[in-house]
């Protein structure tokens, strides 16, 4: 007997058919690929075997693959919980590999101003409507810039800072209660 159809997801990433192959425990954790197939399964009943081919053009090859190892990784092992508010430090919260994961690949080398793979995970994961994934991300943003001023923030993230100094002013009158709080 041949591969049923959905034993693997085949993701078209360019117009050149470079293809990403995933298995069905990975692709069966993201609701979008998830949807089209049921979608697939109701209008095609007559496709029995073969690959599900999903086009998923502008997405990172590398950050789809760091979303496939995080998936295959809790395919078995539960999710990290992460409280919210994040009170504490993200790295205490998180097993050995979740760690390794977060601060030595998405943020390279645990180098926090080399987290463009860490932006890309978490806008990929966001696109396929991941949220395992963007909340570990999200959690990895908020622990960066947590206890940074705005310059600082600005810096860490190569932002352009486009207020005037009479802008900037307004905003801190306007939001002085935050700093009281």
């Amino acid at each position: 007997s041949g591969k049923q159809l959905g034993d693997v997801l085949a993701v078209l990433l360019d117009q050149n058919y470079e293809t990403l192959i995933i298995p069905s425990t990975v692709w069966r954790q993201i609701p979008l690929f998830e949807e089209q197939f049921n979608s697939l399964q109701s209008t095609w009943v007559d496709v029995q075997e073969g690959p599900f081919v999903v086009g998923m053009g502008g997405l990172f090859e590398t950050s789809i693959q760091e979303i496939i190892k995080f998936l295959d990784y809790h395919s078995t092992q539960p999710l990290p919980v992460l409280e919210k508010p994040l009170r504490g430090k993200l790295e205490d919260l998180l097993d050995e590999w979740d760690r390794n994961w977060v601060y030595g690949t998405l943020i390279k080398n645990g180098d926090e101003k080399q987290h463009e793979l860490l932006i890309d995970c978490m806008m990929t994961a966001n696109r396929l409507r991941v949220p395992s994934v963007v909340e570990i991300c999200g959690a990895a943003v908020a622990s960066m810039i947590k206890g940074k001023t705005p310059i600082q923030i600005r810096e860490l993230f190569n932002i352009e800072n486009d207020f005037t100094p009479e802008e900037e002013e307004k905003i801190r009158e306007e939001n002085r209660w935050c700093e009281e709080a």
